[in-house]
């Protein structure tokens, strides 16, 4: 074997040429860093993808992309909830705000211009409420068989009056509001002197000849004195007639029942539009004191 530099023969043992020193072929060659430290160095500032400062890298800069995608998650989230939350508070006022209508068109004690679909069965008959009383008032004298005797002494219940005394008693009480996306539940409470029992207390007093120094009484007197033949100038007999009333309210309400009632007003979405579902009838018939209704 010849030297591939000078071409001098050598022997397989030799490594180097001894001609010109240049390495042979059969040399095992390892090629000496003569700066270890900067090598060292340099492999530290440029990790391979493989090593582990490389593998860190990788690892935080994953941590923080899933960090952000949390971060957006909650904020979406929470921005999701507070629209519902306001969505909710802005249904249950709307809906509390169509009960105060409700009642506010009871004080007219007429509902002919609602749909009776949405009215309770007794009201769908007689919408306008009073004449309802005048029907359920005289209907009960009759039945008690007294009508005839507040007739032969000139006695006229004004139902009028008798529906401005129950309005000035009437009252209700939203209770409590159940909301959903679709659903809205008040519960309110309502309750007035029972004006129900007025005919059958009117029958009762005059049969059994109440004694007392009440509207009765003057009901007594009054009799006597058609009775007896003497007569009464036509302003005396009007301001008998309002003092016979306004006796007769005064009494009744000190010893009449009270009617109350908790029920519920039902509102949701039909056909894509919020609207009034049902009502407990009862909520009306106690807010008018008028419990024979629900009968």
């Amino acid at each position: 074997m010849k030297c591939p530099n000078c071409g001098r023969p050598y022997e397989e043992n030799e490594t180097i040429c001894p001609s010109c020193g240049q390495p042979l072929s059969n040399a095992r060659y390892t090629p000496v860093d003569s700066h270890p430290s900067r090598r060292k160095k340099s492999n530290q500032e440029i990790p391979e993808s493989g090593s582990p400062d490389g593998a860190t890298h990788k690892s935080k800069k994953k941590g923080r992309r899933l960090l952000l995608v949390l971060l957006i998650l909650i904020i979406l989230a929470a921005a999701g909830a507070g629209g519902y939350f306001y969505y909710i508070h802005q249904v249950t006022g709307r809906c509390e705000d169509a009960v105060r209508q409700i009642f506010t068109m009871a004080k007219s004690m007429d509902f002919s211009s609602v749909d009776p679909a949405y009215l309770p069965e007794a009201l769908q008959e007689n919408p306008n409420i009073r004449d309802y009383i005048r029907e359920y008032v005289n209907d009960t004298l009759e039945e008690y068989q007294v009508d005839g005797i507040l007739d032969a002494a000139g006695i006229d219940i004004d139902t009028d009056e008798l529906c401005d005394e129950i309005l000035q008693s009437a009252s209700y009480t939203i209770t409590g509001t159940q909301t959903s996306y679709n659903r809205c539940t008040v519960s309110v409470h309502t309750e007035n002197t029972d004006f129900s029992t007025l005919p059958e207390t009117i029958a009762g007093e005059i049969e059994n000849s109440v004694s007392g120094s009440s509207f009765w009484d003057s009901l007594r007197d009054l009799f006597s004195s058609i009775f007896s033949g003497h007569g009464h100038e036509e302003e005396n007999e009007e301001q008998e007639d309002s003092n016979l009333f306004s006796s007769l309210y005064d009494d009744f309400r000190e010893s009449a029942p009270m009617t109350e009632t908790d029920g519920t007003i039902v509102f949701g979405i039909d056909h894509g539009q919020w609207t009034l579902l049902s009502m407990d009838e009862k909520l009306l018939y106690s807010y008018y004191g008028l419990s024979a209704l629900a009968e």
